[in-house]
């Protein structure tokens, strides 16, 4: 017995070393997972900072997107297979007569008129099976909506395999263009030069929609693609005018072998009727080129670098109210500055702000009463709160959500305007991390507010703003 227990310790004791070195390998394998699992732990910190850093400039790009998207001076309806709308933007619920809510989930056609629903069926399907863009003039039928006839510009998008799960459609208004067609029809010596006008017009018109989903070059499209049938319009409109003045020294002698109707019809043609005509178009070509350059500036606005330094608000407002010296004395204007203060901002864009509010405010004073503006600031932190106060027409409270609108104008329209003025602030005021609202009362007066931070945000500057 004692020689077998005296045998077994040795067998113990080699067990012991065996195992020993084992738990050592194992603690420092366990060591050394340790260390991967925080290095990847770090890692994975990191990417996931990266993915948020992603999705905030992607919810930026989404929001400039959905601005051009809200705000571009055509319609864009996005309809599912079956024609039914599910999205639309501002000037296509214009367009069609209705607020944008309450057109989510209605037919295409019933914003058609009866007698072109089966135009609008066939304008749809046509694109389905050919799988191009397809082009159709349509009337209208909307109790709200003040355009008669349409262009549909239609495009699928499409789905898995050969389904269509979307149709895309762009609407431009040419109410003007069949009315013009109308007025025109008597003047048989021009129609084909205005036609071949229109045409070209027309053309550029569908070289924009084509490119219309680069959204970020929108501006440049309309200034490339409209400016120059737009001149060559108002150029033919010239000649026909120097055409029709040696057109009256050729007929002056035949028209008095003409019977005496005849001759006051012929008078009132060439006299009356055609140089109407042609300055109204090269009138209404000269307001097209004004929107073109409005919302070109607006664009521009949108995509300019703010440059922050210190401005004297207080100074920079003197120097606009000379500027307006004119109109102040012309007018009998009491003018009420209150003290403004030194700010961190972008001075192009603050001066731009403050000489449209101002300019609005002088434009629509009342003239039965004396003119009184108010300017003034509160601040709390670094916001600060800046308003401008009139005693002048007032707005109604419909109009009141217009205003800061592109190309729109609300109230009288008594005044020379093209309905940018107030866009312009907005942008810039969002430009610089603020918001811009309004208060009024007709004949009482209005109050706009905006808010400007005291140097860039800070999301401002992470952006690069």
């Amino acid at each position: 017995m004692s020689h077998t227990a005296a045998g077994n310790k040795p067998d113990s004791a080699c067990s012991v070393k065996t195992i020993q070195p084992q738990c050592n390998a194992c603690i420092e394998e366990i060591r050394r997972l340790k260390e991967e699992l925080h290095i990847q732990t770090f890692d994975l910190g990191i990417q996931c900072q990266a993915m948020q850093d992603t999705v905030a400039e992607l919810e930026e790009s989404r929001q400039r997107y959905a601005d051009l998207y809200d705000f571009a001076p055509v319609g864009y309806v996005t309809s599912d297979e079956k024609g039914c709308i599910s999205e639309v933007n501002l000037a296509g619920a214009a367009l069609l007569g209705m607020e944008r809510s309450q057109m989510i989930g209605m037919p295409m056609s019933v914003f058609v008129d009866k007698g072109n629903v089966k135009l609008i069926f066939n304008h749809l399907h046509s694109c389905k099976q050919s799988g191009e863009t397809v082009v159709t003039e349509l009337k209208l039928s909307s109790k709200n909506a003040k355009v008669v006839y349409a262009q549909f510009i239609t495009m699928i998008v499409p789905g898995v395999g050969s389904d269509v799960t979307q149709y895309r459609t762009i609407i431009t208004n040419i109410t003007g263009i069949r009315n013009a067609e109308t007025e025109i029809a008597c003047l048989q010596g021009t129609e084909k030069a205005l036609l071949a006008s229109e045409e070209r017009l027309k053309y550029y018109a569908s070289e924009l929609v084509s490119t219309n989903s680069e959204l970020k070059a929108f501006a440049d499209i309309v200034a490339h693609d409209l400016r120059t049938p737009m001149v060559n319009l108002k150029g033919f409109s010239r000649e026909l005018g120097y055409s029709l003045i040696n057109l009256k020294d050729i007929m002056c002698e035949i028209v008095l072998q003409l019977p005496e109707n005849s001759q006051k019809k012929v008078k009132e043609l060439m006299e009356s009727e055609m140089p109407e005509a042609l300055k109204f178009i090269e009138t209404s070509v000269d307001r097209m080129s004004r929107m073109v350059d409005s919302l070109l500036k607006l664009a521009h606005l949108g995509r300019r670098k703010m440059i922050y330094n210190m401005v004297d608000i207080g100074e920079l407002v003197a120097n606009i109210i000379c500027s307006f010296h004119h109109q102040i004395e012309m007018h009998s204007i009491h003018m009420d500055i209150r003290p403004l203060p030194q700010i961190k901002t972008d001075q192009m864009a603050i001066e731009q702000i403050f000489s449209n509010l101002l300019d609005n405010a002088i434009k629509y004073l009342d003239t039965d009463r004396q003119g009184e503006i108010r300017l003034s600031c509160t601040h709390e932190g670094d916001e600060y709160l800046f308003s401008v106060e009139d005693n002048g027409c007032g707005i109604t409270a419909n109009d009141l959500g217009k205003m800061f609108e592109s190309l729109r104008r609300v109230g009288k329209q008594d005044v020379p305007g093209d309905g940018m003025g107030l866009a312009y602030v907005r942008v810039l005021v969002k430009q610089l991390g603020g918001k811009i609202w309004c208060e009024s009362e007709p004949g009482v007066g209005t109050k706009i507010f905006f808010t400007i931070h005291n140097g860039p945000l800070q999301t401002e500057e992470h952006r690069g703003l």
